[in-house]
């Protein structure tokens, strides 16, 4: 029988900013992120419907990237 290593494989080191972290601006980034969203789902062509018995169903598909020069 192989004999199992005890050392995990993997190594992860995060670092932290030097500024003190503000959950007040973290909560609002989800609220700057709403616009971003509405306007990629207008790009994407994201629709929603109505199943009958099976619920709800999502049906999305690239339309392309928009540049703005």
């Amino acid at each position: 029988m192989m004999e199992t290593s005890r050392a995990y494989p993997v190594s992860l080191s995060i670092d932290y900013p030097d500024r003190k972290l503000d959950k007040l601006s973290s909560f609002f980034r989800v609220f700057a992120a709403i616009p971003i969203l509405i306007i990629l789902s207008l790009v994407i062509g994201a629709t929603y419907e109505w199943g009958g018995g099976g619920g709800w169903s999502y049906y999305y598909a690239a339309a392309g990237i928009v540049v703005i020069p």
